[in-house]
């Protein structure tokens, strides 16, 4: 019996070269960026790449016995995703916001401790407590 020719091989690396271009590492490591921080250094970029692909290899690998499938990797990357959700937002409220006015600042303090007045929010759970009574001082 003469066998079927099997393909060869692929290799990671050169499926990660076909895959990923200098343009689409730079805009990654823009995206990366903190905007508050300077530039990354060379080194740090140069290293930053050799840590990138090595992931990018083990994650194909991964992907080839079908683990972003199982149930606790589906939950860690939701808890991440919102994770990275929440940075950009609090991202994108300090960028909006950071060119307000001294009192246009003060208004929007105001309006949001009326909003907010009686409820508190606890960090470790993130559910609201229901308001204290309190007694309003007369005006």
């Amino acid at each position: 019996m003469s066998a079927s020719p099997r393909p060869a091989p692929t290799n990671a690396a050169s499926r990660l070269r076909k895959r990923l271009t200098r343009e689409q590492f730079e805009k990654l490591v823009k995206a990366l960026q903190q905007p508050d921080k300077p530039p990354m250094p060379p080194d740090v970029v140069r290293n930053f790449a050799s840590q990138y692909a090595k992931m990018l290899i083990f994650a194909d690998a991964a992907r080839d016995l079908g683990l972003e499938n199982d149930p606790r990797y589906v939950q860690i990357f939701q808890f991440v995703s919102n994770q990275i959700l929440t940075d950009a937002l609090n991202q994108h409220i300090v960028q909006e916001y950071s060119h307000i006015s001294d009192q246009t600042d003060r208004r929007l303090l105001q309006a949001e401790s009326q909003e907010v007045r009686g409820t508190t929010i606890t960090a470790h759970t993130g559910l609201a407590e229901p308001p204290q009574a309190r007694i309003s001082p007369s005006p």
